[in-house]
């Protein structure tokens, strides 16, 4: 609560106060509030795409710095239509809610997750290894503990209904410099996404 008092005078002597206030706190909460919904998404609530973005191009700068390189995890689900047509979208919204639990259990705290839109995710590695060989097989390490965590099977709030079975696709990409165009390495991520769908699904491809 902010206060502010004057006082008035007559003759020289204080005769009286005036005081006004303003509830800060609300403001406060209104601020935080505007500011979750423009970076975070309200569903999962991951870093949405801006914010990812962001921190893509702050992850750029500091590959550079470090010549360490980083990584991108570009990912969606099989069957997910599946689960909007035949048991409804709140469970659909339901299954995306676990999958961004499944994909946040230990990040590392330099590292992003995000909801890049639908059924698609991003995770952000920074600072894996100044070895790109080395800095490859981490990141395909990290990948890997992903799709097994991903595979199993989701119980879902539907009375009656089975366990859902819902697999991922990942595709991979590092980069090291900051002139790295963040568009360029979501698209090379991509790129490894379609290969993993094309290689048979519940794979992950390099690119």
């Amino acid at each position: 609560m902010a206060h502010d008092y004057r006082s008035a005078r007559s003759g020289g002597d204080r005769t009286h106060y005036v005081g006004s206030f303003s509830d800060i706190t609300r403001r406060i909460e209104d601020e935080t509030e505007i500011r979750n919904l423009a970076f975070y998404d309200p569903l999962t609530g991951l870093a949405n795409r801006r914010l990812l973005t962001d921190r893509l191009s702050h992850a750029f700068a500091k590959s550079s710095r470090s010549r360490s390189h980083g990584a991108v995890l570009f990912m969606d689900l099989d069957r997910f239509q599946e689960v909007n047509d035949t048991l409804g979208h709140a469970q659909g919204d339901r299954l995306l809610e676990l999958v961004a639990d499944r994909l946040t259990v230990s990040v590392r705290d330099e590292d992003t997750v995000a909801r890049f839109g639908g059924d698609e995710f991003v995770v952000l590695l920074e600072e894996l290894d100044c070895d790109r060989s080395t800095a490859v097989d981490k990141a395909m390490v990290i990948a890997e503990k992903r799709r097994v965590a991903l595979n199993v099977p989701y119980k879902l709030q539907v009375t009656h209904a089975r366990d859902w079975h819902c697999t991922p696709n990942i595709g991979v990409t590092l980069f090291l410099d900051r002139d790295e165009e963040v568009e360029s390495v979501l698209a090379r991520a991509d790129q490894g996404l379609y290969a993993a769908k094309q290689g048979g699904r519940n794979t992950i491809r390099c690119r």
